[in-house]
């Protein structure tokens, strides 16, 4: 039985602390993913991806608090500025998929079973283009009601106006 060294505990002084922790606020306000930043921290600082994960939650606790808004407030803006995106008639198509990720993400919606609906749908790209615009709400309503989605619900049907 093969076993791996383990790495050797790194400690950072107050400076190079600050430094890991200005740098993961650079990488999450460019949208870089926490697995990129746990992986890129971790090479370039010999830390742990615990020891990362630790410095990722202090940089996102001193963003909030650049933002000087309480959490709660901070997400239900982002969530009234995503719907407004998706509800711009002006807006590309490609905004309005990445506001619904973040949407996603922001009510931490799990997913991995839109994932595997994704991979059920029972028509290709082309035929799923080649839909009338009432055929193809017929299709989006019944693939929202398999995700367990009340189709009906204002987020979903471009009702949604926010106040």
């Amino acid at each position: 039985m093969t076993t791996t060294p383990s790495k050797t505990q790194t400690h950072l002084s107050q400076e190079e602390r600050k430094q890991v922790i200005r740098l993961i606020i650079k990488l999450i306000s460019l949208s870089k993913d926490t697995t990129d930043i746990k992986q890129a921290v971790s090479e370039k600082y010999n830390l742990s991806r615990r020891s990362v994960e630790r410095y990722i939650t202090s940089a996102r606790r001193e963003m909030v608090k650049q933002v000087n808004l309480p959490p709660e407030v901070h997400r239900a803006e982002s969530l009234y500025f995503y719907l407004s995106v998706i509800n711009d008639p002006n807006s590309i198509q490609r905004d309005r998929i990445r506001a619904r990720e973040r949407i996603d993400r922001l009510l931490d919606i799990d997913l991995s079973s839109i994932t595997q609906a994704r991979r059920e749908f029972d028509r290709t790209a082309q035929e799923i283009h080649d839909l009338s615009d009432e055929e193809f709400q017929d299709y989006y309503n019944k693939k929202l009601k398999e995700l367990g989605v009340n189709p009906k619900s204002s987020l979903f049907n471009g009702t949604y106006q926010p106040s």
